[in-house]
């Protein structure tokens, strides 16, 4: 089984990471060609993680609402600043808090923090039970080796490469799912908003 694919894409000839066990700079950047790019690697880690896609769409889902909220608490200060502003001489006697409004705009401040932390908890699994069958995928593939093949390389490389491999693959998953996709979809919502007022 030496000729099998390892989840990233890289085949079993060796094992590229940064250090000695990449063969220095030249097989590092011809290592880095034959690599697939930032969505070749996420799209590699798809299957993994549409095992549990309920739980990925209801964290998707609560991304989604804890930006529409977030993108309706300017929009809804805006209403309370404009309700409290005069346009008449008797409007000036009437003037009252707009209890409502205020409350909405609390309740939208709470729910951005709550789908958030919603978002992390549902996604957290997920995350987790992907990273693991990677790196039980990776462990298995390396058993399957020759002895030659670890004979020649040292094991506290290998299990030291693979760590760093899940720590990397769990870091992807964060960055795409808590950092990149919100603002992605923040942006569009702002730009929708602008677009049709």
């Amino acid at each position: 089984m030496t000729g099998a694919a390892l989840p990233g894409g890289a085949a079993s000839g060796g094992v590229a990471s940064g250090g000695a066990a990449s063969g220095g700079s030249t097989a590092g950047a011809a290592a880095r060609g034959r690599r697939p790019g930032d969505w070749g690697a996420l799209a590699t880690l798809i299957p993994y993680l549409w095992d549990y896609k309920w739980r990925m769409l209801a964290a998707l889902g609560c991304l989604v609402v804890a930006k529409l909220a977030n993108v309706g608490v300017p929009v809804l200060l805006k209403e309370i600043v404009d309700s409290l502003t005069p346009r008449s001489p008797e409007a000036m006697l009437a003037l009252a808090v707009p209890v409502g409004a205020v409350i909405a705009y609390g309740l939208l401040r709470l729910s951005t923090t709550v789908f958030t932390e919603l978002r992390e908890f549902l996604f957290a699994r997920v995350t987790q039970r992907a990273v693991r069958r990677i790196a039980l995928q990776v462990f298995g593939h390396l058993h399957s080796l020759a002895l030659r093949f670890h004979l020649e390389r040292q094991t506290g490389g290998l299990t030291r490469d693979v760590e760093r491999g899940t720590r990397a693959v769990s870091s992807l998953v964060s960055w795409t799912l808590y950092s990149i996709l919100p603002t992605l979809v923040e942006v569009l919502l702002v730009i929708g908003y602008l677009f049709l007022n």
